[in-house]
């Protein structure tokens, strides 16, 4: 391998929403380079999980390393308080 070749590692995305998960695998040379392409996806899905939160309040993006070690994990969660209104009264 030359010196302008890096070693390129798997890393495992899992996006879990509700009962739907969905694995893809990257190849990328550095942990780092999986957190900056997991933050991109986060940011481009963002929009439609939003929406859909009310049915399924948590949203998941799991990085993991070829080994299957856990790296990073990405959550949204939306939550409602109108119950604590609905026992005021």
């Amino acid at each position: 391998m030359s010196a302008t070749e890096q070693r390129h590692s798997r890393f495992g995305f899992r996006i879990r929403y509700g009962r739907y998960a969905n694995d893809h695998v990257l190849d990328l040379p550095r942990a780092e380079d999986a957190r900056q392409e997991a933050s991109q996806v986060c940011c481009g899905m963002i929009r439609g999980v939003l929406a859909a939160l009310e049915t399924n309040p948590e949203w998941r993006l799991e990085v993991s390393d070829e080994s299957g070690k856990p790296l990073y994990l990405f959550r949204f969660t939306a939550e409602s308080f109108n119950h604590l209104d609905q026992q005021k009264t």
